[in-house]
């Protein structure tokens, strides 16, 4: 047992290194001027922060979503009509996205710099990242 745990642990880092090459490293949205550590740099990315910032997600009442058509568990997308001012909410035509990944994954890369913006686009694309 203790065999299997290391070796699930070995292959459990590897997975993350090129998960999080594939991403590559937060550049702050293309602002090449990066002081401090690695976490600071996702920290400091407006994109890679909004990301992290469970607020900016749209939840409607249940009932509301039954009387729509929309699975309760669907992703949802908003948007404005700026002449009247009303929101319209519709299911989102892409159901993953980086929302899907387990919360301790996320903290392990955005600690380590790794861009999340890169990583929500790779998860709606449906990409396929290999290793070695």
């Amino acid at each position: 047992m203790a065999n299997a745990i290391q070796s699930l642990s070995t292959l459990a880092a590897d997975l993350t290194v090129v998960l999080a090459s594939a991403c590559g490293l937060c550049s702050n949205c293309g602002d090449e001027c990066r002081d401090g550590c690695p976490a600071e740099w996702v920290a400091g990315c407006a994109l890679c922060h909004d990301l992290l910032d469970e607020s900016q997600s749209i939840r409607i009442p249940g009932y509301l979503l039954e009387e729509s058509g929309i699975p309760a568990d669907a992703k949802l997308e908003a948007y404005t009509d700026e002449d009247s001012g009303e929101i319209t909410v519709v299911e989102a035509d892409v159901q993953q996205d980086i929302s899907d990944v387990p919360s301790g994954i996320l903290m392990v890369l955005a600690q380590s710099g790794v861009c999340l913006a890169e990583l929500d686009e790779l998860i709606m694309l449906d990409s396929i990242v290999y290793g070695k």
